[in-house]
């Protein structure tokens, strides 16, 4: 791993300097330098939020603005230009930049989103902020609190990362699964991942079943009108709704049927011929 000296500013730390150099730490062994001295900063092979180089936002002009119209500062000049390396994929780099850095360089360039009241938003520049030292405490000492956040920073780019890497080795196994299904009312995965996006978009699909990674056993779960809708396409009978363990196996007929949820949404058996079985009941329902 390339070694380099990054200096950022001294003093009071915000999201985007403690996400940048958060971000360098993926792909660099990074040496931090706080300071705002100029023959210092000449030094560092990268100035990040401070300096008026690559990465530091804090110019007359700016640093430019994404195609949204969202200004650039330090996390996202550190992301467009490595981003793609440090996820080993734009398209997940183009997930997190929309979802994590995004909002992180509006709250610093003054675009931050108002709630309805007109507070801002709480969000994760917000708990960031909150690991500098309050003015009453001691000791004051912001290079520790510095590192610290960067650590915190990195353990959240890091599951975000895996978020969306997640995220789209989900919709191409989802999508062999659904081109491989003949009869797409019922989607029959072979392991649990998230499937909303997928197989909303199939109009013919009523139910996904899948192995219940937690508690055993197989689950059946209704496929809601859309990806931003709670009602479903098709809930489970009414008949089923509440009833659990042998009361709704003997309703249902299905020796191992375990249970289906008040609201209808999901059921479970233990077994994948079980769950077949009271997938073939709700639709012939």
């Amino acid at each position: 791993m390339d070694r380099k000296i990054v200096a950022v500013h001294d003093g009071v730390f915000h999201a985007d300097d403690v996400f940048a150099v958060a971000s360098l730490k993926r792909i660099f062994a990074v040496e931090i330098v706080r300071t705002r001295d100029p023959e210092k900063l000449k030094r560092a092979e990268m100035c990040v939020d401070v300096g008026g180089g690559t990465f530091d936002h804090h110019m007359p002009s700016g640093a430019g603005a994404r195609g949204n119209g969202v200004p650039y500062a330090a996390f996202g000049l550190v992301w467009r230009e490595f981003g793609e390396r440090i996820c080993e994929s734009w398209r997940v780099a183009a997930m997190v930049d929309k979802r994590l850095i995004q909002p992180v360089d509006s709250g610093d360039t003054g675009f931050a989103m108002k709630q309805a009241n007109g507070d801002s938003v709480y969000n994760v520049s917000n708990v960031i902020s909150r690991m500098n030292p309050e003015w009453y405490e001691e000791p004051q000492d912001f290079d520790a609190t510095f590192a610290k956040a960067v650590e915190f920073a990195g353990v959240i780019l890091d599951r975000e990362i895996s978020h969306y890497r997640g995220m789209l080795l989900a919709d191409a196994e989802v999508e062999a699964t659904i081109a491989a299904t003949e009869d797409k009312r019922l989607i029959v995965l072979k392991r649990f991942c998230p499937w909303f996006r997928c197989v909303a978009r199939q109009t013919e699909s009523l139910y996904v079943l899948f192995p219940d990674t937690i508690g055993g056993g197989w689950r059946m779960q209704c496929v809601p009108k859309d990806l931003n809708s709670r009602d479903k396409r098709r809930p489970m009978p009414t008949a089923w709704a509440g009833k659990n363990g042998d009361e709704f196996a003997r309703l249902t007929g299905v020796d191992d049927a375990t249970f289906c949820h008040p609201a209808r949404f999901i059921a479970g058996a233990r077994s994948k011929e079980g769950i077949l079985a009271l997938a073939k009941l709700a639709l012939a329902d």
